[in-house]
């Protein structure tokens, strides 16, 4: 039986939730319920989607099928012991596609100890950097 609704708006996502029914004005939730309700599913989204490493700025769409599928690489970068405030250093992250690629040239004269990770990556990743005086320069042109 298919959902229907008289006396307000139709949400596919909201009446997929639910079993089928015929809604009235009557039985309706209420829009306060409803903006409630959409909120929690964009709260559940964002955490779901966070423990798989995506951020949305805007919104939330579930991708977890898509990050699932990623190709899998090897991501090495240094992790310097200490940092200090007005003592620039240097960090360098490699992705490696391929795992007969020879990072160690990226990595010379770099403080800290060369970690590599295993991960997902896609054709287009972005990431944001934010700081003062903070500047993202790639180590070949």
């Amino acid at each position: 039986m298919p959902t229907e609704l008289t006396g307000g708006s139709y949400s596919p996502v909201l009446a997929a939730a639910r079993p089928a029914a015929t809604v009235t004005a009557k039985n309706a939730p209420s829009i306060k319920a409803l903006v409630a309700e959409a909120k929690e599913d964009e709260i559940r989204c964002r955490a779901k989607m966070k423990r798989l490493g995506v951020v949305f700025s805007q919104g939330c769409t579930d991708i977890s099928a898509i990050v699932k599928n990623l190709a899998v690489g090897v991501y090495t970068f240094n992790k310097p012991v200490i940092a200090y405030v007005d003592a620039p250093f240097h960090l360098a992250l490699v992705l490696k596609t391929n795992l007969k690629h020879d990072t160690a040239a990226y990595f010379q004269g770099l403080a800290g100890e060369v970690t590599s990770r295993e991960g997902k990556f896609s054709q287009s990743t972005t990431a944001k950097l934010a700081a003062d005086d903070l500047t993202v320069s790639p180590l070949d042109p």
